[in-house]
């Protein structure tokens, strides 16, 4: 058994790097918590002179993305044509991020190849003090350098945004999806 007192940070990290194989991130997340919790009352106790809970490296915790099952992407899909919802059907079958949507602009589709280029996104940044508004919308690189990708369109999708493109008379660097001042909308 290990005395309270011969705890060092060291003991402390094999003991985190041992369990995290063993354990879920979670639980390993809430043992270091107590532990460090146990530790901080003992140096309040005058037990021990200092908390060798220190720098220790955790796993970071990764939650599992919520997948629809094959039959709510069905009735998504069915609902999203029976709407005209158009953003959800491009969201359900390219899978780009909220940002890179409404950064689109005709012009990132190529109609003949069913390609469409991804190498915008919107964010919403922070104006400069004094201004009247606090944030404002801007378009600009995505977010990593991976980001900027080439991605297959199923012709129907490529089909219905050439469509909307004609309905709307929209040039190539009109937004898809645009905000209600005809620029990028809101992510």
């Amino acid at each position: 058994m290990l005395m309270i007192e011969k705890i060092t940070n060291d003991d402390i990290q094999l003991m985190t790097d041992q369990l995290r194989e063993v354990v879920a991130a979670s639980t390993l997340l809430a043992l270091c918590c107590l532990l460090k919790s146990i530790l901080n009352s003992a140096v309040r106790k005058n037990i021990i002179s200092a908390n060798p809970y220190q720098e220790i490296k955790l796993p970071r915790l990764r939650r599992k993305p919520k997948v629809l099952s094959i039959g709510e992407q069905k009735r998504l899909e069915r609902t999203a044509f029976e709407r005209g919802a158009l953003k959800y059907l491009v969201f359900m079958y390219t899978g780009i991020r909220l940002g890179e949507l409404c950064a689109l602009r005709y012009g990132d589709i190529d109609f003949e190849s069913n390609i469409l280029y991804i190498s915008h996104s919107v964010k919403r940044v922070s104006t400069t003090p004094g201004s009247l508004m606090k944030t404002r919308l801007a378009v600009g690189l995505p977010k990593t350098e991976n980001s900027i990708r080439e991605i297959p369109l199923l012709f129907f999708l490529a089909k219905m945004l050439e469509d909307r493109m004609w309905s709307q008379k929209a040039t190539p660097e009109h937004f898809i999806f645009k905000g209600a001042s005809g620029t990028a909308a809101e992510p």
